[in-house]
């Protein structure tokens, strides 16, 4: 799904080292969901799409956004419905550091993926009470508010549930990074957010125990100020859906920025989804200069979870002595473009 602006070129670099890594042997389906498609037929994700995206193995995916259509119709309506409604609960965000990186880290941001602040449960309350509904594949819930004021106002409700955390921080721990010996950090805004944060700690307690493992709790702003300042003692971050967005982001700045950034999104099921972490960036959309290296380290691992571990290893080798031979694109200050830095990846694959 290679979706909006340079997706539509990084996508294309990403498969285009795939397919010399694997020989050709992954089988690729297109899915036109975009905000082209949206603009010329009112169309998000059918749900046929929907029903075809639940078997796959894997989805690679671009970005999403265009300034023509409303900033939310397409993120809601694409990429949040995808981890919503294929159970994704959990993304995790490698930030590596790179030859030119001014930062030495190797940290992995485990964020849950579908719950808390981002489910769209919230809005204007008129004069006279609101309601509100919420439905997923998770849970269903309507809040009635009222009240009176001389003042407009507005509300986002964040949303918490046992059983998904559970899930989140078990999947979470099966990950390397949390074996790694620097221990685990989990984060949160406990000493403001009492009442949502009460059950994050809770049981992020219960299931790192089970586990054997400590838990460092940290609020989200302490962690922001510690990795600026030593990244090196983190290994595995557990955030909530928002602290995760946020951090994820700082951590892509400290290794070179988004362009270098790959996620992947996992649940219970065979089909995970994987993108880089940058936008659509219509600025540059169509010029052969977008950043391919997030979207082509997103395809590592992809192939680690398709059970292709050593060729994801060495499609991730390739990128770094890319970057070691000195290809620079434009939003490091390069010359490179998307082609002359998929030859140099390409060069030094198997």
């Amino acid at each position: 799904m290679e979706g909006d602006g340079i997706g539509r070129e990084v996508i294309p670099a990403a498969t285009e080292c795939i397919d010399h890594i694997t020989g050709g042997s992954i089988e690729y389906v297109k899915y036109g969901a975009s905000s082209e498609r949206y603009i010329r037929e009112s169309t998000l994700i059918t749900e046929n799409e929907m029903e075809e995206l639940r078997k796959m193995d894997a989805i690679l995916f671009g970005a999403i956004g265009d300034p023509r259509v409303k900033p939310g119709i397409m993120e809601r309506g694409v990429i949040l419905r995808l981890r919503r409604e294929l159970g994704l609960f959990l993304n995790l965000r490698p930030a590596r550091s790179l030859p030119f990186s001014k930062f030495d880290m190797n940290i992995a941001i485990a964020r849950e993926n579908t719950e808390e602040f981002y489910m769209g449960f919230g809005g204007k309350i008129d004069e006279g009470g609101s309601k509100f509904l919420h439905r997923s594949n998770a849970w269903s819930g309507e809040l009635e508010v009222s009240g009176s004021s001389d003042d407009d106002l507005y509300f986002n409700l964040g949303v918490m549930s046992r059983k998904n955390l559970e899930r989140f921080f078990r999947k979470a721990l099966s990950f390397k990074q949390a074996n790694e010996g620097k221990g685990v950090t989990v984060v949160d805004k406990a000493n403001a957010v009492t009442g949502l944060y009460e059950i994050w700690r809770e049981v992020a307690g219960e299931e790192l125990a089970k586990a054997g493992i400590k838990p460092h709790f940290m609020y989200g702003d302490a962690v922001a100020y510690d990795l600026v300042m030593d990244p090196s003692k983190f290994g595995l971050i557990m955030a909530s859906n928002l602290y995760g967005d946020i951090l994820s982001d700082l951590c892509a700045g400290m290794i070179g920025g988004l362009g270098f950034a790959p996620s992947g999104s996992y649940g219970l099921g065979k089909v995970a989804l994987f993108e880089p972490v940058h936008g659509s960036a219509p600025d540059i959309a169509g010029r052969g200069i977008a950043n391919p290296i997030g979207a082509i380290l997103s395809g590592a691992m992809m192939l680690d979870h398709l059970g292709m571990k050593e060729k994801g290893q060495a499609l991730e080798e390739a990128v770094g002595l890319a970057v070691q031979d000195g290809v620079m694109t434009h939003d490091i200050g390069g010359s490179d473009g998307t082609k002359r830095v998929v030859a140099s990846v390409v060069k030094h694959l198997p």
